[in-house]
């Protein structure tokens, strides 16, 4: 993964996105392998969730749209970034889904400008389709705390090498081929609301590229991508956020970069109300 530009201060501007670049030891443990069991210790929840690792599920709902990258929520529906746009929505086993005409949804904020996350509906190709094999994905609706850990996932562009001067490591060069990836992160605070071109203004939190076992950033391709944190209550993974943006300006992703999630708690009712009213 790996993401775009911003400027800071109270309008903050980030360039609007494309895979998940990782971490050197990260390249070790994880690659593009499905996360199909996460140890505890690494998520960060701590030992009330039990000793063993935790099954991630919603891997395969990750496909790519476009350019960019969607989520598959369930009911036809597909979550991405706005500025990706409403085009087919292909899963990893190669099936592609066209959009319905008219279903084309960008999420709003309270004072009614656009946000950079969109929703549309795909047609599911009759009883045999791949999508509806696939599990529906809750939303998380209480919010993100700072310092929380994440699970980014998205199909954009990833690392080629690591640019080293002397002892020191700076960072990770993408490359120009996309792959499905996931890593960990770790959340930070964000001035509200990020503002990106197109004019959206979206509700988000962030996570900085750090060099650690587990460590991803956003990169081109990864707009649409998905945030997933761990409910130790519900012992469930849920939705948090929607991957829109990224810090870096090219295709050298420092260490320090952000990567820019727009906030589900902000949105998750308008995605609920019109997933049901086409339902009906």
């Amino acid at each position: 993964m790996m993401k775009s530009s911003l400027l800071a201060a109270l309008c903050l501007t980030v360039t609007n996105l494309h895979a998940i670049v990782l971490s050197p030891d990260t390249i070790q443990v994880s690659g593009h392998r499905q996360p199909e069991a996460i140890p505890q210790a690494v998520l960060g929840v701590g030992a009330d969730i039990g000793s063993q690792p935790t099954s991630f599920p919603f891997w395969e709902n990750i496909g790519t749209v476009g350019m960019g990258t969607g989520l598959y929520l369930g009911n036809g529906w597909v979550l991405t970034s706005a500025h990706v746009g409403c085009l087919p929505f292909q899963l990893s086993d190669g099936s592609c889904y066209r959009p319905i005409k008219g279903t084309w949804h960008v999420m709003v904020n309270p004072d009614g400008s656009k946000s950079d996350l969109a929703l549309f509906r795909v047609d599911e190709d009759g009883e045999m389709s791949a999508l509806r094999r696939l599990p529906d994905v809750p939303l998380s609706t209480a919010g993100v705390e700072s310092k929380t850990p994440v699970i980014l996932v998205g199909t954009g562009y990833v690392e080629m090498e690591v640019r080293e001067e002397g002892p020191v490591r700076f960072g990770i060069q993408q490359r120009t081929t996309r792959e499905k990836r996931w890593a960990l992160a770790t959340t930070d605070e964000v001035s509200q609301p990020a503002a990106t071109r197109g004019g959206y203004k979206t509700h988000c939190f962030a996570t900085t590229f750090r060099e650690k076992a587990s460590g991803g950033q956003a990169a081109e391709g990864d707009s649409g991508g998905a945030a997933f944190i761990f409910d130790a209550e519900t012992q469930k993974w849920k939705l948090a956020g929607c991957i829109f943006a990224v810090s870096q300006l090219s295709g050298f992703v420092p260490y320090g970069a952000r990567t820019y999630v727009g906030d589900l708690t902000m949105y998750s009712a308008q995605i609920v109300e019109r997933m049901s009213d086409t339902a009906k």
